[in-house]
């Protein structure tokens, strides 16, 4: 059962905890003890500009316009209408960037649930001061590094360690912003806020420019260079020459030496490649993908392999319930049941969640125990009063898979559905028996297949990485003609 960030809120009736007084809340604010980051990170407008303007390339060009200048020969400077869009493009294309990157975070911008003068209530996550306490609950965001006070939960650390292992949190564990709730619900105090949450380090490496290592730039730099090296004997020797080929008239032969010069100087070879990676920048901004650098282009252009998630990016992440499979003696309307009373027990909601409850609705019962979904164990069971029932990933619910059994799921899958397993047990520390099987459908996005097709026919090989069965994997990834 996948965790998505669509997410129903129960909030809880009784409050252990009071919370922050109004008072405290002003007092921290005024001591800048609040969640806020104001930092800036890479270089500024300033130091973008000064770069553009004062490399190699633009240096040489300088030295030349001044000298045509004082020449007065105006008419040789008909190259800046080359140079000048060369250096705006590129500054602009930086600007941009940094401006882009500025407002990346690994933390989105959510409400937080906070407890104050005794009431729970929410507020932006900006908002958060220092001992604020926060109730989090199963597919929320951790907004702010914290310490669990009470209640018990597994968080998603993956966006922060790259590990996706679910990690038990109980009372005194630390939560870390940026990481997930994937089951449960806890009441935490805040410990760190701004720039002092572990997470912002991870931001500040992630907004920190570094120029891409591009072949192409560096190729054009190296035949820069070795042409200013041959260029400064050649403009002497030329100037010599011209000197007494013009009876010794220094003002006429500097003419013809810098009209020479700037001939050896391929302007319109830069000019060509700006213009080539800028209007590829153009089309990427149209596609809302942010450039930190134009020559990005040359890397983006030497990829060959594109990895890919099914669910959220092959396919929307909604999803709809196809066919129910009773395992033993029970009706559909049976199934139906047990299925609205699960969904009445559960802490959360999630995008298979939505398509049970469309599909059977959501019925209250009264619930004896409660063990919640994660990623780890894959399932999720409820104690009623008549009996336990478990719902999730078949070959994890706790009970006996036969080759029949397996045949029928395999069958599913086979066909690009989810299935689910649902179990029925006398009591809930003992293996149960197959209760009813449920085959879900995801929704494939529209253009999916042709946006395929396109990275395909530029010879980028496309992989499909997913925590779903592998026959389900496959038949999806046969439907958009990933091969």
């Amino acid at each position: 059962m996948s965790q998505n960030t669509d997410i129903q809120t129960k909030i809880p009736e009784d409050l252990p905890y009071s919370g922050l007084s109004k008072e405290e809340v002003a007092q921290r604010i005024s001591e800048g003890r609040v969640n806020v980051v104001t930092e800036k990170n890479g270089k500024s407008y300033f130091e973008i500009v000064l770069t553009n303007l004062l490399s190699f390339f633009n240096m040489v060009w300088a030295l030349i316009t001044v000298l045509l200048i004082c020449l007065e020969s105006f008419d040789n400077l008909t190259y800046l209408p080359i140079i000048i869009p060369n250096i705006l493009i590129a500054i602009i294309l930086e600007c941009r960037a940094k401006h882009t990157v500025e407002r990346l975070s690994v933390t989105t911008d959510p409400r937080a649930s906070v407890i104050r003068d005794g009431v729970l209530c929410e507020i932006a996550a900006t908002e958060l001061v220092v001992d604020d306490v926060v109730y989090i609950e199963s597919g929320h965001q951790i907004l702010s590094d914290a310490v669990v006070l009470s209640g018990l939960a597994e968080a998603n650390e993956s966006m922060l360690t790259g590990e996706s292992n679910a990690i038990k949190k109980e009372e005194g564990a630390t939560l870390l912003a940026g990481s997930f709730l994937v089951s449960g619900g806890v009441y935490a105090r805040i410990t760190r806020v701004g720039r002092d949450n572990y997470v912002h380090t991870i931001e500040k490496a992630a907004k920190s420019f570094r120029a891409p290592s591009s072949n192409l730039r560096r190729d054009l730099s190296r035949m820069l260079r070795y042409i200013a090296i041959f260029m400064v004997p050649m403009a002497g020797l030329m100037l010599l020459t011209n000197y007494y080929a013009t009876d010794r008239d220094l003002h006429l032969a500097a003419l013809k030496t810098s009209g020479s010069v700037i001939g050896m100087i391929p302007a319109g070879l830069y000019l060509l490649v700006t213009v080539t990676l800028s209007l590829s920048v153009i089309k990427l901004s149209k596609k809302r993908t942010a450039i930190q650098d134009m020559y990005s282009i040359e890397m983006l252009a030497s990829a060959d392999v594109l990895c890919l998630d099914k669910t959220g990016t092959i396919t929307d992440g909604t999803m709809r319930v196809t066919d129910t499979l009773s395992l033993g003696t029970a009706t559909k309307e049976e199934i139906a049941d047990v299925i609205a009373r699960l969904q009445g027990a559960a802490e959360s909601k999630n995008a298979t969640s939505h398509a049970l409850v469309a599909a059977f609705g959501e019925q209250r019962a009264e619930v004896l125990d409660f063990i919640p979904f994660s990623s780890e164990r894959k399932y999720s069971a409820v104690t009623f009063t008549d009996a336990t029932y478990s719902i999730g990933a078949p070959h994890f619910v706790p009970v006996p898979v036969s080759s029949e059994l397996d045949e029928r799921i395999t069958a599913y899958a086979k066909e690009g559905k989810r299935v689910l397993l649902i179990g029925r047990h006398e009591r809930a520390d003992e293996m149960g028996e197959p209760f009813a099987l449920v085959a879900i459908a995801d929704n494939v996005r529209k253009n999916a297949a042709e946006v395929i097709k396109g990275f395909q026919e530029q010879g980028v090989a496309v992989k499909i990485i997913s925590g779903d069965h592998a026959a389900t994997v496959s038949s999806i990834a046969q439907r958009v003609g990933v091969l």
